[in-house]
């Protein structure tokens, strides 16, 4: 997934439908117990080095089985290399946090073309 960021703009926000995932492993969403979103320039990378991450928040919110991901710092992103995203959600009882499967994995920021 390409994104592009208009010259000057200061946030972009990312929806994710998880209701498949509910359906198909037998939990909703309204009964999490955390939530994080993050996004690595190598997957390998430690949780603690992606270069974002957010927990839910005014910057991570759920509506329905919709989940909004806000990224309005991006002094850690760069233009053109391609970023893993990282989707996880603990239900009571988790220790770990269950990594949703995303169908695109890989976001990639590009510059606008208007430059005056």
């Amino acid at each position: 997934m390409s994104i592009s960021l208009i010259y000057g703009r200061t946030k972009k926000d990312i929806t994710i439908n998880v209701s498949n995932y509910e359906t198909v492993n037998g939990v909703d969403i309204a009964d999490r117990t955390d939530l994080i979103f993050m996004l690595k320039s190598d997957a390998t990378l430690t949780d603690g080095n992606a270069e974002y991450s957010i927990t839910e928040g005014a910057d991570l919110s759920v509506s329905s089985s919709v989940i909004t991901a806000r990224i309005n710092d991006f002094t850690s992103l760069s233009i053109g290399p391609s970023y893993n995203i990282g989707l996880g959600i603990k239900f009571a009882g988790d220790t770990v946090y269950r990594e949703i499967p995303l169908g695109t994995s890989k976001i990639i920021f590009t510059q606008d073309v208007i430059r005056l």
